[in-house]
This record gives C-alpha cells, sequence and structure tokens, in this order.
C-alpha cells in the first residue's frame, strides 16, 4: 500500500510558501501546526499493519521525486483534490487565476512540486485469508 504526498525539500520551490497568503485570504488557511514533511520524512504504518494480525510487513520503502508543472497542469492536478473541489467557486477561480498569474511572471512559467511516498509491502500472515 501506499500513497503520494506533498513533501518539501529544504531547497524547495518556495512558490507554496508565497502562494499560501492567497489561501490564508480566502479563507483555505493551513491549520496551526500543519506537517510540512521533508522527503523521506513520511511515516510509516508499520505499526498499524502488525497490530491488524492480519499481515507481515515484508518491506517499508520510501520513495521520493518532483515534478515541474506548468500553470494548467498544475491547476489540473489541484483540481483533483477534495480541499479544492469543496471550496466556494469564486474562491477556487480567485486562487487558480492567482497561480496563473504568479507562474506567468517566472522565466521557467512551472512550479516543482515535492512528491514523496512510503511503501508498505505485507503478506497475509498463514491461516489467513
Amino acid at each position: 500500500m501506499w500513497g503520494a504526498q506533498h513533501v518539501f525539500p529544504a531547497d524547495g520551490d518556495p512558490f507554496f510558501d508565497e502562494l499560501q497568503e492567497v489561501y490564508d485570504a480566502i479563507g483555505e488557511a493551513l491549520p496551526e501546526g500543519a506537517p510540512r514533511p521533508a522527503p523521506g520524512e513520511l511515516p510509516e504504518l508499520t505499526a498499524e499493519i502488525e497490530e491488524s494480525d492480519q499481515f507481515d510487513i515484508v518491506t517499508v520503502e520510501d520513495f521520493d521525486w518532483t515534478v515541474d508543472y506548468d500553470a494548467e497542469a498544475y491547476i489540473n492536478l489541484l483540481r483533483t483534490f477534495s480541499g479544492h473541489i469543496a471550496m466556494a467557486p469564486l474562491d477556487r477561480e480567485r486562487l487558480f487565476t492567482e497561480i496563473r498569474q504568479r507562474l506567468a511572471r517566472r522565466p521557467s512559467g512551472t512550479v516543482r512540486r515535492g512528491w514523496g511516498t512510503v511503501l508498505h509491502i505485507a503478506r497475509v500472515r498463514p491461516g489467513r485469508s
């Protein structure tokens, strides 16, 4: 099992910090103390898997990568996130307009997003099905 998450490399793109003011202005501020994991810092679910008494852990591995997005590709990604889907349409469009304008001012026209995942491979314990 695995799931990709946003990670924040130490030398990562400052775009996300800069864009936070827009999220704040539309009432979508991050909760106080919201985690900003660095690559390799995502939590493992090993204890939960083992506590189920259904599986034996075979291996756990971390994977981290980055993807460069132009404005439309990044907005299309955001359109798949439940928090963005649930936004009021005018707030979402304000955010997307800001993303387009801010990325248009960059020489590359892109934003680099860090991704990370923890892959858990487990085997059903003998006698379980």
